[in-house]
């Protein structure tokens, strides 16, 4: 189970280094073809009438109830059916028993075929049959225009970027059909989903108190918070949600590390969200892996190799299942290796994003043995205007 796993891990964080907050996918929808306008009516006859009682399957218009025969043969109705089969009726409540489906002839008026059923005294319901979807599609608020996990060419939020400061604007774009990473396909047939899967993000820390991230933080189960003590014996004291390797001011020698990798800047906290937001809170974005943990560990704002190799060490020793790393630079640490390698002798999946020069440049890590290096395209399935693109 443990490749599998790992090839879900790998997926989802190569999906995460692709897309950004402005991606979408659509979850599970029905494709049945139903109709635009009902076609059926269903009826419920008052528990004390007592209708003809005829084999599930039966085409019988008439089931001895006057009044609501008569409608069924002014407007000609051809079939009709119990709701429910007539054979496991007896076992059930009485809020099962005596509902009809019935067939509406073409041309005929439904609404008024409704009205007057309603009008029977020995009616307790009559309501069109509407057609139905089968939505398990998240119900937050900026789904629409997430994109990059499904693009049927919707509009979509996007930044017009014009030279100067301040004078952006806010539009709506629009890009080509399947210009995304196909994840409804990976949805509809998704791996065996058998352990949760921890994500390290090494960058500029995570909110924690984020609506759509509080609930998917990953702890340290082995560290009793706030006690002052190295529970676990792994190095650092108390660091039940992650690690911040740097502190908040931009000085050497750097002060202020600590259990606390809360994001003071927001780019952590955007890539988290792209794993694993909450789905169907009505907020924001739905992420692409609602299962996944984050492992928050935080080494902004001095980013340097050192802070970065200490995180990818600690995220393969306390667990982590995949390392995100949307960070780099055209010149090779020798450390990374080390880091790099030791991390994937304990199989842990490595991404890291190739940049964001807009020309042919290495990068590193990207460019580091056994890590999937991932650019990024637009909404019209081309290479964006600023990503670094190259052999590795």
């Amino acid at each position: 189970m443990k490749s599998i796993k790992h090839l879900w891990a790998g997926y989802i964080l190569f999906l995460v280094l692709i897309v950004g907050y402005s991606s979408s996918f659509a979850y599970l929808r029905s494709t049945a073809k139903t109709p635009a306008v009902p076609t059926r009516v269903i009826v419920k006859l008052k528990a004390e009438i007592k209708p003809a009682v005829f084999k599930t399957g039966a085409k019988a218009v008439a089931i001895g109830v006057p009044s609501f025969d008569a409608i069924n043969s002014r407007y000609k109705v051809a079939k009709q059916e119990p709701l429910y089969p007539v054979e496991t009726q007896p076992n059930h409540s009485d809020k099962l028993k005596n509902i009809f489906v019935v067939e509406v002839p073409a041309g005929a008026d439904i609404n008024q075929m409704i009205s007057e059923y309603r009008n029977l005294k020995e009616v307790a319901y009559a309501e069109a049959d509407y057609p139905m979807e089968l939505y398990a599609v998240p119900n937050d608020s900026l789904y629409s225009h997430q994109w990059g996990l499904n693009n049927t060419g919707q509009g979509y939020y996007a930044v017009l970027r014009r030279e100067g400061a301040y004078n952006d604007s806010l539009i709506i774009a629009y890009g080509t059909a399947d210009a995304d990473i196909d994840a409804q396909e990976v949805f509809d047939n998704p791996p065996d989903n058998t352990t949760t899967v921890i994500v390290a993000i090494i960058d500029t820390g995570v909110d924690m108190d984020h609506p759509d991230l509080a609930g998917h933080i990953w702890t340290n189960d082995d560290e009793i918070p706030d006690n002052g003590l190295d529970d676990d014996h792994n190095g650092y004291i108390d660091d039940y949600r992650g690690w911040d390797y740097c502190g908040d001011v931009e000085a050497i020698p750097v002060t202020g590390f600590d259990n606390n990798p809360t994001d003071g800047h927001g780019h952590g906290t955007h890539c988290a969200g792209i794993v694993t937001a909450v789905a169907n809170n009505g907020l924001g974005v739905a992420g692409i892996a609602p299962d996944c943990k984050i492992m928050a560990l935080k080494f902004y704002p001095i980013m340097l190799a050192s802070f970065a190799c200490r995180a990818i060490v600690y995220a393969a020793d306390n667990g982590a299942d995949v390392i995100s790393m949307s960070f780099g630079a055209a010149i090779f640490p020798h450390a990374f290796d080390d880091a790099l390698a030791y991390a994937r002798s304990k199989g842990v999946i490595l991404c890291a994003a190739a940049g964001n020069d807009g020309r042919e440049q290495i990068n590193y890590p990207a460019a580091c043995q056994g890590v999937i290096a991932v650019g990024a395209t637009n909404s019209s399935d081309f290479v964006t205007n600023f990503s670094t693109y190259g052999d590795h």
